[in-house]
């Protein structure tokens, strides 16, 4: 609706019903009659233009013409229901609802909100790429619209990535990369500025372009270099601010990738220090209720902060294991030393956190993914079906870190204090078994999430690359 204004006069000669000059400063019957001239003020009556507009847009040919109502029954409509934005993805033109012009009448913001919404709901767009499975955040990026150009320019160049693929389009077209190169220069401005460089809405534009480096370029790996800057960006804040559910959501998505490049540089991950473990254990704020997948990955996460770690520290006392066998004390010697206090917590510490994963593997994803043997016992997993891309993925990397912890556990040497059953020591055909078990779970999952999502299994595949590239045989200098 547009304001226009009425007649203007002052209020001594409209509760008169006299006629009025508007002279200044007193209009000139206020001033025979004797009164003070209160002044001359602008009121505003707003009419309704729908049916104007409509009528004007109908005799556009270009435009989609969806509305079959006249000018008479859109003002009906207008007073009775109350429009939503919707979105139009797969194209440019302006759309009619329900006899209301929805759009181009909206800002460009509700526009690539409207586009995100559908990419959430929309099950062609999920098997495309799950933003669902990659974090809760992105329900709430819509409100963060509209504050910052690097995040508006970003998320207008995710939904064009997405019409190009969901239209049978093998490469990006020349449009959309020129939107993805006016986004990373976006994100670059702000990176330069100190004063923005740390909002939430700069780091959330860094992991969507990571994302869109993905969808655009899936075999150079350049998208998992973008993740080290996204890392220095959350490092560098401030740890409170995750505690709210936008800021929280984000973390969550990236924990997985800050781990993977801890272990590639054989060093520890900032999220195992006390202020961000600590945070990470408080339960995510009821905002956005949080699927069981993502529950159970973040659940998964916690144990895998500490691997890069626990490897380093069973790295150094093995190679200090296999000097003192060589220098100073024989095999029985060293097995018979009450003083070998070291290898024996460490020793323990990962047989603790390999039976916990088994556990809660078997308690908690087994049920899911998978209906009970008929001897009551779940075995791993047969075949290459799941109720969600997120669980084949989580059946992967259990499995996966389940064989290095396991492979770790036979490098030890027998000391005393470890029995052989504490230790998992099965027969060499028992050892076989599970492990071809353990492989063929991981190749029917990641065939699975192959089939169903191909962009997403390109991170999966590197992380279990960096996982299996802990060789924990390799450790020992003696082998």
């Amino acid at each position: 609706m547009v304001g226009v204004p009425k007649i203007i006069r002052c209020d001594n000669c409209r509760r008169r019903k006299k006629k009025c000059d508007i002279k200044t400063p007193a209009c000139t019957a206020c001033v025979q009659s004797g009164r003070k001239c209160p002044g001359y003020s602008k009121p505003w009556k707003f009419v309704d233009e729908n049916p104007t507009l409509i009528l004007q847009y109908q005799k556009k040919k270009y435009l989609l013409e969806e509305s079959d109502l006249d000018a008479d029954a859109a003002i009906d409509a207008n007073k009775a229901l109350i429009p939503t934005v919707s979105s139009d993805l797969f194209g440019d033109q302006p759309m009619i609802v329900r006899g209301l012009i929805l759009w181009p009448l909206i800002s460009v913001q509700d526009h690539h909100a409207a586009n995100l919404v559908e990419l959430l709901e929309n099950p062609r767009s999920q098997g495309v790429f799950p933003l669902t499975a990659h974090g809760s955040f992105y329900h709430l990026i819509p409100g963060r619209l509209g504050q910052n150009d690097a995040l508006d320019s970003a998320i207008a160049c995710l939904c064009g990535i997405y019409r190009d693929l969901l239209a049978g389009n093998r490469q990006t077209t020349a449009k959309t990369m020129r939107q993805y190169s006016k986004s990373l220069r976006g994100l670059r401005l702000y990176l330069d500025d100190p004063d923005r460089c740390f909002q939430s809405e700069t780091i959330c534009a860094a992991i969507v372009l990571q994302l869109c480096e993905l969808m655009t370029n899936s075999e150079n790996g350049q998208w998992n270099q973008l993740s080290h800057g996204t890392k220095a960006l959350i490092q560098n804040s401030d740890v409170r601010r995750f505690q709210h559910p936008f800021e929280r959501g984000m973390l969550e998505s990236q924990r997985a990738f800050f781990i993977l490049q801890a272990m590639r540089l054989r060093q520890p991950c900032f999220l195992a220090e006390s202020p961000w473990r600590d945070l990470l254990q408080q339960p995510e704020g009821p905002s956005i209720p949080e699927t069981t997948g993502l529950a159970l990955r973040s659940r998964l996460c916690d144990w895998l902060v500490d691997i890069p770690l626990l490897l380093q520290e069973a790295s150094t006392v093995l190679h200090n294991t296999s000097k003192s066998k060589s220098t100073s004390k024989s095999k029985d010697q060293y097995k018979e030393d009450p003083e070998n206090t070291e290898i024996n917590e460490i020793l323990h510490r990962v047989i603790s956190m390999r039976d916990q994963i088994e556990t809660w593997y078997q308690n908690n994803i087994i049920p899911i993914i998978q209906s009970p043997a008929p001897d009551g016992v779940a075995p791993l997993r047969p075949c290459a079906e799941y109720p969600h891309l997120l669980f084949g993925v989580l059946d992967c990397v259990v499995n996966t870190t389940l064989i290095v912890l396991e492979d770790l556990i036979d490098v030890f040497p027998d000391v005393s204090g470890v029995s052989g059953v504490s230790q998992g020591i099965r027969s060499m055909e028992g050892k076989r078994v599970v492990l071809g078990r353990r492989q063929r779970t991981i190749l029917n999952g990641l065939e699975y999430v192959k089939r169903v999502s191909p962009l997403a299994a390109k991170p999966l595949e590197v992380g279990m690359n960096r996982l299996q590239a802990f060789n924990p045989r390799h450790f020992n200098p003696t082998e």
